[in-house]
C-alpha cells in the first residue's frame, strides 16, 4: 500500500479560515469584556452610615439663613420644582 501526500501541505488554502476564526475569536474576546460588569459591596455599607451630623448642620443653615435675611420660601420643592415645570410646558406650546 502506498502512502498518499502532498509533497508540501497547502496552508494557502485554509488561510480565509484562519483569518475568519481568528477574527470570531477577537470579537468574542470584545463583547465579553464589554459585558463583564463588577458590582461593587458598597451600597450595602452605605445604609449604616448615620448622617444625622449632616441634619443639624443643614437646620442650622437653614436657621441661619432665615435670621440673616429675614426671608422665608413660600414654597417647599416640590410646590417649586412643579410649577417650573408647568411654565416650561408653556413655553414648550409656543
Amino acid at each position: 500500500m502506498e502512502v498518499k501526500k502532498y509533497p508540501k501541505p497547502e496552508v494557502k488554502n485554509k488561510r480565509i479560515d484562519f483569518f475568519l476564526a481568528g477574527l470570531a475569536f477577537s470579537l468574542l474576546v470584545v463583547f465579553g469584556a464589554f459585558s463583564y460588569t463588577i458590582y461593587d459591596d458598597r451600597p450595602d455599607q452605605l445604609e449604616n452610615i448615620i448622617i444625622e451630623e449632616d441634619l443639624v448642620v443643614m437646620e442650622n443653615t437653614v436657621q441661619k439663613i432665615n435670621q440673616v435675611l429675614q426671608w422665608q420660601a413660600e414654597y417647599d420643592l416640590y410646590d417649586m420644582m412643579y410649577h417650573a415645570w408647568m411654565w416650561q410646558k408653556s413655553i414648550s406650546k409656543k
